[in-house]
């Protein structure tokens, strides 16, 4: 992205799943409860106006509804 000019205006988001919550309370495949490990994962952003270095505790909870 920096060869193509592009990476001053790009925002960059990361996010992972680590995958514990399969097995590890004997429910079934579908994350529809809050334990730890379902709900800590990482999150880096990067992107014009955000500023580098910032760490914060905010946790943001997004589909927590049964959909289907």
């Amino acid at each position: 992205m920096e060869e193509l000019g592009v990476l001053d205006n790009t925002y960059i988001l990361f996010t992972s799943d680590n995958g514990f919550h399969l097995g590890q309370h004997s429910l079934l495949y579908e994350k529809f409860t809050l334990y730890e490990e379902d709900v800590r994962v990482p999150f880096f952003m990067r992107g014009p106006g955000l500023p580098a270095g910032v760490v914060t505790d905010y946790q943001v909870n997004e589909g927590l509804k049964r959909r289907g």
